[in-house]
């Protein structure tokens, strides 16, 4: 029952997000489309919203208030904007045409912003290659834990959606859900949520471990001199539990010192 609980609320949201997505077009202008996506999927919660002029903005606002949803939106970066992001406005919109979007997706990965529990819905044109929505996002940590969703407008009855993400934060390449197709006069309903979609990724986790005597390197599990290099050997043996219970592969590197204090460290 708790799974069944889960699963739905995993559809109900997304739902409300997919609908936030089809009330911020490239342009002030609402194609018929969008409006029985809209009808379609039902109510959202709120969300913020980043376009490409006031103008913009100003219609997009319209027509979330004639559907009865509360939004914020910002058409200009300021320092001080950060502090209106928060759990229940946690919904981002931006139009990936505008010529500042960059600069406020490098802002909020400064203020943390594409990590859980925030979502993002991002528009982009259909003639874009992946190549070039990849060269948009290289320098990002839309990581494993982040909920950032593609959206294109494929013509006027389809609206794909993706998600992506990068496995290690020091990669460039992204991971490519296909999430998605809505057609007119209906709407695509998933069950499965995009944290069950990222299993088995084949990532190796790092971790040190400190032999200050090379001979325990041979004794690190059969419990011989437990005197010498004792928290070394506890921790070795918690670390394989963990990645036993968890099915991950650890890739263990070896030092002898637990460093020394610098007064010049910072």
């Amino acid at each position: 029952r708790a799974d069944l609980t889960s699963i739905t609320s995993a559809r109900n949201m997304w739902k409300k997000v997919v609908l936030l997505a089809a009330m911020l077009t490239i342009t002030s202008q609402v194609d018929f489309s969008s409006i029985e996506f809209i009808e379609a999927v039902g109510r959202n919660r709120r969300a913020t919203v980043f376009g490409c002029s006031r103008k913009d903005l100003v219609e997009t606002s319209k027509l979330l208030s004639e559907k009865n949803f509360e939004s914020n939106w910002i058409s200009e970066w300021s320092s001080s904007d950060g502090r209106i992001f928060h759990k229940s406005r946690h919904i981002f919109l931006v139009n990936l045409n505008c010529p500042e979007t960059m600069r406020f997706l490098k802002q909020a990965q400064q203020w943390k912003l594409f990590a859980s529990p925030f979502r993002w819905i991002a528009f982009h044109q259909a003639t874009k290659t992946p190549l070039a929505i990849e060269k948009t996002f290289r320098n990002l940590s839309i990581l494993v834990d982040s909920d950032f969703n593609l959206v294109t407008h494929q013509n006027n009855r389809e609206i794909s959606y993706r998600k992506i993400y990068k496995k290690r934060i020091d990669e460039s390449t992204f991971e490519v859900e296909d999430f998605g197709l809505w057609r007119q006069n209906s709407y695509f309903d998933r069950q499965t949520s995009s944290l069950n979609d990222r299993k088995n990724l084949g990532t190796v986790l790092k971790a040190c471990i400190v032999i200050t005597h090379n001979d325990s390197l041979n004794h690190l599990e059969d419990k011989r001199d437990k005197h010498i290099d004792s928290i070394a050997k506890v921790n070795y043996v918690l670390v394989l539990t963990m990645a036993s219970i968890y099915n991950i592969s650890i890739n263990f590197s070896v030092t002898n010192t637990w460093g020394y204090k610098d007064n010049n460290s910072q």
